[in-house]
C-alpha cells in the first residue's frame, strides 16, 4: 500500500488538532439542578399555660412510701410511677380528698369497694384535708387523738389486698393553690400503723384537677 503524499498527512494533522481545540473550546455543559425541596410548612405550637398562680409544683410526685408494716409482698413500688393525681369534695364540703397514684383509675374506681388496685407495685394514697367549714389554702397539721382541731390532715394508703389507715404523729401538708378548678399541694406525712413498730412516712406533691360541687 502507497503512503499519502507529505502533504495530505500535514492538512489531516492541522485538521484533527483544530477539531481538538474547537473541543476543548466549547464550554462544559450546566450541572444538573438540584431537586427542589418540599416547602416547609410551619407547624403551630400548642398554647403555653397559663403560669400558676400559687407554688404549684411542676406535677405530682411521691418522694417517700416507707411502711412501718412490711408492705413488700405487694410490692415493689416504683416512686417514679406516682404521677396521677384526683381529688374531689366530699358531700359536706368539710373535706377534700385527693389520691396520689400510680394508675389512672377514675374518681368512681377510686371510691368502689373493692379497691381498683389489683396487682403488686400498684398503689395510691389518700390524703385528707378537713376544716370546720371548708377547706382553703394553708397548712394542715395531724389530726390530734382528741379530735379537737377544726383543721387537720389524714391519710391512708392502699395496696394489692390492704387498706392502712394511719394514726399520724409530726406531720405537716399544704393546699398551695385552690381555684379555676384545680388544686395544689404537698405533704410530708409521719405516723404508725397499729400494732406495727415503727414509722410510716409517706411524702410528695399533688397537682389535680377539681370539679366545683
Amino acid at each position: 500500500m502507497k503512503n499519502p503524499p507529505i502533504g495530505v498527512v500535514v492538512i489531516l494533522g492541522l485538521c484533527l488538532v483544530s477539531s481538538c481545540k474547537k473541543a476543548e473550546d466549547k464550554p462544559a455543559p450546566p450541572p444538573p439542578e438540584a431537586p427542589k425541596a418540599d416547602p416547609v410548612v410551619a407547624v403551630p405550637k400548642p398554647p403555653v399555660a397559663p403560669p400558676a398562680t400559687g407554688n404549684c409544683a411542676a406535677g405530682t410526685t411521691l418522694t417517700a412510701l416507707d411502711s412501718a408494716k412490711d408492705i413488700s409482698k405487694a410490692g415493689p413500688f416504683d416512686l417514679l410511677s406516682f404521677t396521677f393525681a384526683k381529688a374531689q369534695w366530699d358531700a359536706d364540703r368539710s373535706t377534700l380528698k385527693v389520691y396520689v397514684s400510680n394508675k389512672d383509675w377514675s374518681l368512681e374506681r377510686l371510691n368502689s369497694l373493692p379497691s381498683p388496685v389489683a396487682s403488686n407495685g400498684e398503689a395510691y394514697v389518700v390524703v385528707a384535708f378537713s376544716q370546720d367549714d371548708k377547706p382553703a389554702l394553708g397548712s394542715y397539721p395531724e389530726n390530734p387523738h382528741d379530735r379537737t382541731a377544726k383543721r387537720y390532715v389524714s391519710t391512708s394508703l392502699i395496696v394489692n389486698g390492704e387498706s392502712l389507715g394511719i394514726s399520724l404523729g409530726a406531720s405537716t401538708a399544704e393546699i398551695v393553690e385552690l381555684a379555676n378548678g384545680k388544686v395544689c399541694g404537698k405533704f410530708d406525712l409521719n405516723g404508725d400503723i397499729s400494732p406495727n413498730p415503727g414509722t410510716t412516712h409517706i411524702a410528695g406533691t399533688f397537682v389535680a384537677e377539681l370539679a366545683e360541687k
